[in-house]
């Protein structure tokens, strides 16, 4: 593969951002690799960026953690709410309030489905 600034000359490697050939004179090391330009080297830089991003929100290698999903403290937090306001409501007046019991066992489901979705998945957002 040749340089594609020089022809003549073989290249090192690739640009990280463009992927054209550089030879050693064209080519600039950055913490990713080498590029070919400051505007390569810029996508470059901002492309790591987006995928440490990505590995911090999928809670992937160094970034893994072992608190459950946001989705699933949610529909944790909404079934318990629902959960405490059926048997409060029971507690205080000995009625049995069809709604909030139908609600409270609705997002129990969804709550188990999210939960086994994310635990099958890996992703922790």
């Amino acid at each position: 593969m040749q340089c594609f600034q020089h022809q003549a000359i073989n290249a090192v490697g690739l640009c990280k951002s463009c992927l054209k050939g550089v030879c050693q004179e064209c080519a600039t090391e950055v913490p990713t690799g080498l590029v070919c330009s400051s505007a390569c080297a810029d996508h470059a830089a901002e492309m790591q960026e987006m995928h440490v991003r990505g590995l911090k929100i999928y809670g992937i290698g160094q970034y893994h953690s072992k608190m459950p999903s946001t989705g699933v403290l949610v529909w944790f937090l909404l079934s318990m709410a629902m959960w405490v306001s059926f048997f409060h409501t029971y507690i205080q007046s000995d009625y049995v309030n069809v709604g909030s019991l139908t609600v409270a066992a609705i997002f129990t489901v969804i709550l188990l489905v999210a939960w086994f979705s994310a635990r099958r998945t890996g992703i922790k957002c």
